[in-house]
């Protein structure tokens, strides 16, 4: 999804922290509202601190396990998650504290198709509560619009993402790296295999095979069979880890 596009709902989240007696930063949750068929869909999550003082807050795995997920899908069935540690995939965590000097922002990119099932057409409903125990937080809910899957958006906001690569800092926090790095690995479809591509080779970042192998197209194994002669040994390597991996779908 186009991150200069974030239209959607947005909640404004109050949450006590004790720090020195005083009150306590902000979390602002907010989340794309339409999307297609095999993109990621992004919850943001951005903490203001606009206390006085330096702040640090544990927010669990990933910076995201204090977090369970309720999700109503189009069909009325309900799923319930919660962020847990990953297991066969090249992306590791972020530590769980963040840590905050007075004024500071800190904004996160959550892909929630990581733990939650996405892949039908229409509108969902999604409930957010945390257990975090130095937080009040009000339950949220959210609405995401899912569309037919369609060729020209998925390729567009893939080349986007692709752009962001090089960029590590931004006048807007949310326009990052890590953010656009974050997503590309959760398209699943055979379109962006060209721009998954591109992005190892501009990046040099193995994760994105992750994304290849999870396409697993014959598009896709081919892909990686031409990163098999990359001329940096490294993505060499891993690209032949990736085919040994890869099944055809």
């Amino acid at each position: 999804m186009t991150l200069l596009r974030m239209l959607g709902a947005a909640v404004l989240l109050t949450s006590a922290f004790t720090i020195q007696g005083a009150v306590k930063p902000t979390i602002e949750v907010r989340i794309d509202r339409e999307t297609v068929q095999h993109e990621p869909v992004v919850l943001w999550q951005r903490i203001q601190n606009s206390t006085q003082h330096s702040i640090a807050l544990n927010l669990g795995y990933d910076r995201i396990g204090h977090w369970s997920f309720v999700l109503r899908r189009p069909d009325g069935t309900v799923q319930r998650a919660r962020p847990t540690r990953r297991m066969g995939m090249s992306v590791g965590s972020l530590p769980e504290q963040v840590t905050l000097s007075a004024g500071a922002t800190w904004v996160q990119a959550v892909v929630l198709n990581e733990w939650l099932n996405l892949e039908q057409i229409g509108i969902y409903n999604l409930t957010l509560e945390s257990d975090q125990a130095t937080a009040t937080v009000v339950p949220t809910a959210l609405t995401i619009v899912v569309k037919p899957a369609d060729t020209d958006t998925l390729r567009r906001h893939c080349d986007e993402l692709v752009e962001m690569l090089p960029v590590r800092r931004t006048g807007d926090p949310q326009l990052t790296r890590v953010a656009a790095r974050t997503q590309l690995i959760w398209f699943r479809d055979p379109i962006v295999v060209p721009c998954l591509e591109r992005a190892i080779n501009i990046a040099q970042d193995p994760v994105f095979f992750d994304g290849l192998v999870a396409i697993g197209t014959v598009e896709a194994r081919d892909a990686i069979v031409r990163l098999t002669q990359h001329r940096n040994d490294d993505i060499a390597a891993e690209a032949k880890n990736a085919l040994a991996r890869f099944r055809v779908r």
